[in-house]
């Protein structure tokens, strides 16, 4: 099973950008395979070309892009650029976009982003692969377009989502499927809109790679942790579909009052949040932080990844809980030698 360290904080909550290229360093040095950029606050091309120079092995992806602030011609060329600098270690995130927190407030109508995201990795893919494209889509028009540099054909591109529509874009486009999910009967329904996709553009569902991340938190006082994460679980609810939270339990007007009553960044404002989860913590259950995150004891934490890679998943990432750089580092370093090496050894 690969392993690999991804998040906000992992790179763009971050003091400087040598904090990044540190940590991303150290996850090299502890054995991980993989380092997912964030393109938030810090520009995710620059802190990658940082990282390709100051490590030789650690994969780098960027983690996530998006197909409205990034046109998908001109990232595909930073790709393959990276990936010529990095030797052959670049992978392609892309996703819909941080609706909530970022590209609705840059101005972008988000309605119907899957399939914008669809034809970003349709393009990407034809450039990767070294074609002259012209494309004639819904969202982007490019006429004779060549890459510009010499692509490893092999650039993996790698799709996140939490809804049906833009999972099946994964099944039918992607190399990978990035899935924020860990309860089995959630993740199944997600692994049904993957399949979906494969079978439309006529592919294998066992040829695209299932990556999980999920938060991680090894915790003596698991109580404490999941209520500190009420505001995070908000958020994610809130990009997940209705349908797929009823299988936890959540009723429609519960439904509604998260998405009414949740703050815009109270997932990283303690004021914030204190005030958001005391309005909807009967709504924010633990079994729906959960759904999100992994909290509990090492063991624990173990057991559940143990239970991802059994129903299919070959990659586990793990989202960097803090921006603290010594405590980054903690954390990277604890989940190296206390689980990643009971999958290894």
């Amino acid at each position: 099973m690969r392993f690999g360290i991804c998040g906000v904080n992992l790179s763009t909550n971050v003091e400087h950008i040598n904090d990044v290229v540190s940590v991303v360093r150290y996850a090299e040095e502890l054995g991980y395979d993989a380092a997912w950029l964030s393109d938030r606050l810090r520009d995710t091309y620059v802190n990658l070309s940082a990282c390709a120079m100051a490590t030789r092995k650690i994969g780098l992806a960027t983690g996530m892009v998006n197909p409205f602030t990034r046109h998908p011609v001109i990232n595909a060329r930073a790709v393959a650029t990276l990936d010529e600098l990095s030797n052959g270690r670049m992978s392609m995130g892309i996703a819909a976009g941080n609706m909530v927190e970022m590209t609705n407030d840059l101005g972008f109508e988000t309605k119907g982003a899957y399939s914008r995201v669809r034809e970003a990795c349709i393009i990407s893919k034809r450039l990767f692969q070294g074609e002259t494209v012209t494309f004639e889509g819904k969202h982007f028009r490019v006429k004779d377009i060549k890459l510009g540099v010499k692509p490893r054909h092999t650039i993996p591109i790698c799709v996140a989502g939490q809804g049906p529509k833009i999972l099946e874009v994964s099944g039918e486009v992607a190399d990978a499927a990035i899935i924020p999910y860990t309860d089995s009967k959630v993740v199944d329904l997600a692994k049904k809109c993957i399949r979906a996709g494969a079978e439309k553009a006529g592919r294998k569902f066992e040829d695209i790679r299932l990556i999980s991340w999920p938060s991680v938190y090894i915790t003596q006082d698991k109580s404490k942790v999941l209520d500190s994460l009420r505001g995070y679980a908000a958020l994610m609810v809130l990009l997940s579909p209705m349908e797929w939270m009823e299988q936890l339990g959540m009723k429609a007007e519960q439904y509604e009052v998260v998405r009414k009553g949740y703050a815009k960044g109270a997932h990283v404002d303690p004021k914030l949040e204190a005030e958001f989860v005391k309005k909807a913590k009967e709504y924010i259950t633990d079994e729906i932080v959960q759904l999100y995150t992994i909290v509990g004891s090492t063991q624990e934490v173990i057991d559940r990844i143990g239970d991802l890679n059994r129903e299919g998943f070959g990659e586990f990432s793990l989202w960097v809980p803090t921006p603290v750089l010594p405590e980054k580092r903690r954390v990277i370093e604890n989940f190296a030698s206390e689980v990643i090496v009971r999958f290894r050894g």
